[in-house]
C-alpha cells in the first residue's frame, strides 16, 4: 500500500511539474499571447526583458559567454534600447542591450530571439562591444542585417551603430 501511495504522489507531483512548467529546465521562451499574431519593437522588448530578467533572477547574473576572452560573464541589465531591434529574415529578430559586468566593465550584448506566431524563443547572445569599443558592425545586403569585424569598410549602418527595425 505504500508503494501505491508513493506512486500516486510521485505521479501527482511529476503532473503538476509538467503542467506549471517547473521542470527546472532554462525557460527561454515567453509567450506573447495565445493567438498568433504580428510581433511589435514593444512585444519584442518585452520578451528579451523578460528572457534576461528570469536568468538573473534564477543564477544572479545574466551569463554571456564571451568568445574573445574565452570566459563567461556575470551581467545586470541596465537598459534594452527598444529603438533598436531589427528583423533578421526567417522571424529572427535581435535587440541590443547595455549590461554591468561584475568585473565593472560595461557591455553591449546583442540578444537574437525566434518568433514563431506565439512565443519568442532565444537563440544567441553575443557580446557587441565592451566599454564602448566594437567588436562587429552590422551592414545591410538584400534587406537582411548581418555582421563582419569591426573596422573593415562596408555599407555600414549610417550612424555605425545597430540597424533600426523596417
Amino acid at each position: 500500500m505504500k508503494t501505491i501511495t508513493s506512486f500516486i504522489v510521485a505521479g501527482l507531483i511529476g503532473y503538476s511539474m509538467t503542467a506549471f512548467g517547473q521542470t527546472g529546465k532554462e525557460h527561454l521562451e515567453h509567450p506573447i499571447n495565445s493567438k498568433k499574431s504580428e510581433l511589435t519593437i514593444k512585444s519584442l522588448s518585452k520578451g528579451v526583458k523578460e528572457y534576461v530578467q528570469t536568468e538573473q533572477k534564477s543564477k544572479g547574473h545574466f551569463i554571456v559567454h564571451d568568445s574573445v576572452t574565452h570566459k563567461d560573464l556575470q551581467l545586470t541589465l541596465k537598459k534594452i534600447h527598444d529603438d533598436r531591434l531589427a528583423s533578421l529574415g526567417d522571424n529572427v529578430y535581435f535587440v541590443c542591450a547595455d549590461f554591468q559586468g561584475s568585473d565593472n566593465n560595461v557591455y553591449d550584448v546583442d540578444i537574437f530571439m525566434k518568433w514563431d506566431g506565439k512565443v519568442l524563443s532565444a537563440t544567441d547572445r553575443k557580446v557587441h562591444k565592451v566599454n564602448g569599443k566594437e567588436r562587429y558592425t552590422w551592414y545591410n545586403e538584400g534587406n537582411i542585417w548581418k555582421t563582419k569585424p569591426a573596422g573593415k569598410k562596408s555599407d555600414e549602418h549610417p550612424k555605425s551603430e545597430h540597424p533600426k527595425s523596417n
